[in-house]
This record gives C-alpha cells, sequence and structure tokens, in this order.
C-alpha cells in the first residue's frame, strides 16, 4: 500500500468516525479520535507530497470531521 494511499484510508476511518457520531450511531467521545487522526493526517509530512487533487480531497474531510466536532460540542 502507498503512502497516498495509506493517508486515504486514515482519512476515510475519520470521516466514518465522525459520521457515525454526528447520527449517533456511536457514542460523542469518539469524535475526539475522529479529530487526532485528522489532526495526525493534516501534520504527516507525506501529506506535503500529495498532488493538488489529492491534497484538496483530505482538506475537504478534514474541514467536515472539523466541522462535526463542532457540531458534536452542541450535542452534548
Amino acid at each position: 500500500m502507498t503512502t497516498s494511499e495509506m493517508l486515504l484510508l486514515e482519512m476515510l476511518k475519520a470521516t466514518t468516525l465522525a459520521l457515525r457520531v454526528v447520527l449517533g450511531h456511536i457514542e460523542a467521545p469518539y469524535i475526539i479520535t475522529a479529530r487526532e487522526i485528522t489532526t495526525s493526517i493534516m501534520t504527516d509530512s507525506a501529506y506535503r507530497g500529495l498532488d493538488g487533487a489529492q491534497r484538496a480531497a483530505m482538506a475537504d474531510a478534514g474541514t467536515a470531521v472539523m466541522g462535526a466536532v463542532g457540531h458534536t460540542k452542541g450535542l452534548k
């Protein structure tokens, strides 16, 4: 598996966790895990090596996760 595929897989995990929290399928504290995964991806040195389209897709997913974090704070 390539580095870009690994980053994409991790972002998919974070996005899925965030979605499941917002939909109420899992408990709200899991949003912290989603945020930590997203932050680790965005700060990973390999992130800078992705092409523009890949970085844009990751940034969009990261923005969605961070939006879910904000929404989840309102649910508590």
